[in-house]
């Protein structure tokens, strides 16, 4: 409570908002040099301050200002990082990386602004995925190759394109693309996680940030938020399709023609160690899932309440589990445990029913086998 009090104190003390967001942003990473600095940032925004006036014209054109001028504001933690990802199925839990893309904004130079690596994955590409982004892989002379639009293409193994990746990386960056919560930030963990590079990622990186939920907010009179149909109505085409450093570059183009700005990206940032757990969540829950696969294909629950119940931790053991100790009781007992905040009682009770006369087909509960060992014949 102490540390928090202090924070607001310091926080009250300096005059510009702008250098209260930077201050903020520092603080929650964990930076103990933005305490330190306390009165530099005194000193600066006194500075600000008698500058504030003659600077006011600059203020109505912040608008008009290039992207990276804008996405590099002295209230963004580090610089910002677009990246997009190719992979080798739609499902984010078993497709994996065929080419990952990076634009940095701005770039220090021309060399380093732009990072591509195409990636030789450890199994082949759906042919859907191939007429879409035009990946594929071939057998030549008994080595498995990576293909672009028909053209064979340098690759690199999973592990060493992370290892490039995080040593182009730069320090305290803000990772960003479309979509990133529900596809990207998945699929770029996993690859991390299976090269053994998690740590270093965690530390080489402020966050990640999803520009789906930045444009959203900006423009929340727009009905589509694509980034083809964004593209369009902002910067008049989209001429490619599905490759990652067309991508990045139309991400870019977007975001400076809706005027984002740094503190718009941001406010949408997940840190580091909270979008990893979240994506291993979201791997666990679709783990779960999967073992309730036979109560849907049998149709005794659908789909959606099967993806419920593994939200909710639930597997297909556990459920049968439940209903050997404690019969249909059991059943309802533990599914009114973990759902009862969310579902309505008679919802409860017809999946227990559900579930219960499933299982009773399958095995007799362990209290019924005790009453009948005990029963004289």
């Amino acid at each position: 409570m102490a540390s928090k009090s202090v924070t607001s104190i310091l926080l009250r003390s300096l005059p510009s908002a702008g250098l209260r967001s930077h201050f903020r942003a520092r603080f929650l990473h964990g930076n103990d040099v933005a305490v330190e600095q306390h009165s530099e940032l005194l000193h600066s925004s006194a500075e600000h301050t008698t500058t504030q006036s003659a600077d006011s014209s600059d203020i109505i054109t912040s608008h008009l200002q290039p992207i990276h001028q804008r996405l590099t504001s002295e209230s963004s933690p580090g610089p910002i990082v677009i990246f997009d990802t190719e992979t080798t199925r739609r499902s984010i839990y078993q497709g994996r990386l065929t080419q990952i893309a990076a634009l940095r904004v701005p770039p220090v130079d021309d060399a380093a602004a732009l990072f591509n690596a195409m990636i030789l994955p450890p199994h082949d590409v759906t042919p859907a995925i191939t007429e879409l982004t035009g990946i594929q892989t071939w057998v030549i002379n008994g080595k498995r190759c990576l293909f672009k639009d028909g053209r064979m293409v340098d690759s690199v193994l999973p592990k060493k394109a992370v290892m490039a990746f995080l040593q182009w990386l730069p320090k305290n960056s803000v990772l960003c693309a479309h979509n990133c919560k529900r596809f990207d930030a998945t699929v770029l963990w996993r690859e991390v996680e299976l090269a053994g590079q998690t740590e270093r990622m965690c530390r080489k990186i402020a966050g990640l940030s999803d520009t789906l939920e930045v444009v959203r907010r900006k423009l929340p009179e727009r009905k589509k938020f694509g980034l083809k149909a964004l593209h369009v109505d902002l910067c008049g085409g989209f001429d490619m399709h599905h490759d990652a450093t067309a991508d990045v570059e139309a991400l870019r183009d977007v975001l400076e023609a809706a005027g984002i700005t740094g503190d718009d990206i941001w406010d949408a940032t997940q840190q580091a160690r909270t979008s990893l757990h979240t994506a291993k969540e979201k791997r666990a829950i679709n783990k779960r899932f999967k073992t309730l696969a036979p109560l849907v294909g049998k149709r005794i629950i659908s789909e959606y309440c099967s993806r419920y119940l593994a939200v909710e931790g639930f597997t297909y053991e556990r459920l049968g589990m439940a209903y050997y100790k404690g019969a249909a009781d059991g059943v309802f007992d533990i599914l009114v445990e973990r759902m009862a905040k969310r579902s309505r009682p008679h919802y409860i009770l017809a999946v227990s029913k559900k579930l219960s006369n499933f299982f009773s087909t399958r095995f007799r509960p362990r209290n019924a086998m005790k009453d009948s060992t005990s029963s004289p014949t």
